[in-house]
């Protein structure tokens, strides 16, 4: 009896493997079986690849047959891969529409979300973007023949150029977002990221906005987009090309952190 169960394993796990592989290749991935429990067939991990043209995007679906079915997705967080997440979430929308029409798979399954957008997925990848911010004012600065081009000297450089990377990246980027009122006074939020339901703020500094002045606007900032019912996540962007912020570290770890419903972290750049 037992054996007949693990033969029937086998034969539903290396369905659902299969039918990942085809749709995968399908879609112009390479795909294959990485690993696999060959003694109770019921774990197995499959590997896919595409080439972009600016390099690999890698990630695995990590299936588990068990009482119930689970499928994990799972991106590999390097640059190159969460630069093309929507190529990775578009397919991992069509294998789980693939995998869902095997009959005895319509109940007792679990697909993650883990690499669906607002997850930490979006979080991780946004941080990287922002983390390369410097790198990005410094090659628009070197255009052909010395060009004209954008020269980022205040804050208001600092949300035209990120407004344009976020433009590249996410399909509904609200500028300059309504808060709802917070202790009598309105606000604005620089970013809305709302199908992520990600807020992002910006600060420059200067020789007059130092670490305490900034730790206090963004203190106020935080308290007034709690009220935003979209705003779930909140990253504050520094840029600080000239040094002006003395101890970084700490002003990331004192201000990233849970304020009642709103997960804020603070990035420092560069």
């Amino acid at each position: 009896m037992k054996q007949n169960e693990t033969a029937i394993r086998q034969e539903r796990l290396e369905k659902v493997e299969g039918v990942i592989i085809s749709v995968c290749k399908g879609k112009g991935w390479t795909a294959s079986v990485s690993s696999q429990d060959e003694e109770n067939w019921r774990y197995a991990t499959i590997a896919v690849t595409k080439y972009t043209g600016s390099g690999h995007v890698n990630g695995t679906f990590e299936i588990t047959l068990g009482d119930k079915f689970r499928m994990v997705p799972d991106l590999l967080m390097d640059f190159n891969s969460m630069l093309n997440s929507r190529s990775w979430e578009e397919l991992t929308r069509e294998v789980t529409n693939q995998v869902m029409k095997i009959p005895w798979l319509k109940a007792n399954t679990s697909i993650s979300k883990k690499s669906q957008p607002g997850g930490m997925g979006t979080i991780t990848f946004l941080e990287e973007v922002l983390g390369r911010f410097h790198k990005v004012v410094i090659q628009i600065g070197r255009r052909h023949n010395r060009r004209q081009t954008l020269k980022v000297k205040d804050e208001y450089d600092v949300q035209d150029l990120l407004h344009a990377l976020l433009k590249a990246l996410f399909d509904d980027v609200r500028a300059e977002e309504v808060v709802p009122s917070y202790a009598g006074a309105a606000a604005r939020l620089d970013f809305l990221l709302k199908e992520e339901q990600i807020g992002v703020e910006v600060k420059m500094t200067s020789a007059k906005l130092l670490d305490k002045a900034v730790g206090e606007q963004l203190l106020i900032d935080i308290g007034r987009y709690q009220a935003h019912q979209n705003c779930k996540n909140l990253i504050c962007l520094v840029y600080d090309p000239n040094c002006h912020i003395k101890n970084a570290a700490g002003l990331q770890r004192d201000l990233s952190k849970k304020y009642g419903a709103m997960d804020v972290r603070v990035l420092v750049i560069p």
